[in-house]
């Protein structure tokens, strides 16, 4: 969602006229949250994902797939777009579907390093797309893709120093600071194997936890001045500013938002989805940004002496924040923004 609103947010300063933008997607509270507070009308499809399903499954999946796409047929008929914009995932496809049967122009932005069965598909739908690593390009139509770097949000290319966003979270501005999340729901997992660490962590460091809406009470009770946690994080891009190291999964949002800030990461990459988020973390720890920690090494033990050496090799996280930020393309919005306005020309 992110990525579409920096987009957004690009779009409409580069194009000098004011853009309206609808929304079509799903039903999760986090994103109509987040389109809530940008006043983005937003209409939401029930449709299911079809990987690893059985027949039954399967059958039905495929009928709400039908059902959605005529329901997104409908509504570009009721407001044709001039473009359509699609991140991808199984609740895009309907609206792809729908607006190349109306001649509809679509950019297409193939999040992650390898794409996923859904932007394969609709890679062939697309007129163009866009990825955010050279990686990405493998496996879909060369000569409809631009690298053009994850677009992030504005807040990320121009954070404030660590110190004071430090200050700015009710932290010691002199003590080293952890921040660990798992998306913008969090992931169970890895809250649980920072459990495991918080009594040999908070003696010699901080922490900024967003461990999501469903481990919340869980984790809640135990905040301290040293240990903040937040079930979500609007100003998600303070704490990555503020932090000195990350952990965290390796969706796709840590190929633009670690470099943008030039945060060093421990990742956690899961093992869902066909594993896209494994071949995320090998971008970055291939660059020398990041260490990678399978999920069974991290609930054998072997985070949380990882995590503290880290904290600890002040030189090491130097020499990994500089292969992170060489990383980052803070024009991506701009330049996918670029090539929407081209497109609905």
């Amino acid at each position: 969602m992110y990525p579409a609103i920096a987009v957004l947010d690009s779009l409409r300063m580069q194009a000098g006229v004011e853009v309206e933008a609808v929304h079509i997607g799903t039903s999760s509270p986090i994103e109509r949250h987040i389109l809530s507070q940008r006043n983005i009308t937003s209409t939401a499809l029930n449709v299911t994902g079809l990987r690893g399903r059985g027949p039954l499954e399967l059958a039905s999946g495929a009928a709400k797939m039908a059902a959605a796409t005529l329901a997104a047929w409908r509504l570009l008929r009721a407001c044709p777009p001039d473009v359509a914009f699609t991140a991808g995932g199984y609740a895009s496809v309907p609206v792809i579907l729908a607006a190349r049967g109306q001649r509809r122009p679509t950019l297409l932005f193939s999040a992650d390093a390898d794409p996923g069965l859904a932007i394969r598909l609709e890679a062939h739908l697309a007129q163009r797309i866009a990825v955010p690593v050279p990686r990405a390009v493998m496996g879909l139509p060369a000569s409809k893709c631009l690298v053009a770097g994850y677009p992030v949000r504005a807040e990320l290319l121009a954070p404030p120093d660590r110190e004071q966003a430090k200050r700015q979270l009710g932290f010691d501005s002199a003590r080293p600071l952890l921040v660990v999340f798992g998306g913008s729901q969090g992931a169970r997992a890895l809250n649980q194997a920072l459990a495991t660490m918080l009594d040999d962590l908070l003696p010699q460091a901080q922490v900024l936890h967003v461990c999501g809406a469903a481990d919340a009470p869980e984790y809640t009770p135990k905040a301290s001045a040293s240990y903040h946690v937040h079930a979500f994080m609007d100003n998600l891009p303070l704490g990555l500013a503020a932090a000195d190291l990350a952990l965290c999964r390796a969706g796709a949002s840590a190929l633009g938002e670690l470099p943008a800030v030039g945060l060093p990461a421990v990742l956690v990459p899961g093992a869902f989805a066909g594993g896209h988020q494994r071949s995320n973390a090998a971008v970055l720890a291939e660059a020398g940004a990041a260490v990678t920690v399978s999920p069974a090494h991290a609930s054998a033990g072997e985070l949380g002496p990882l995590v503290l050496d880290l904290l600890h090799d002040q030189p090491r996280r130097a020499a990994m924040a500089r292969a992170m930020r060489s990383l980052a393309r803070p024009h991506a919005a701009q330049d996918i923004a670029q090539e929407l306005l081209r497109l609905a020309a």
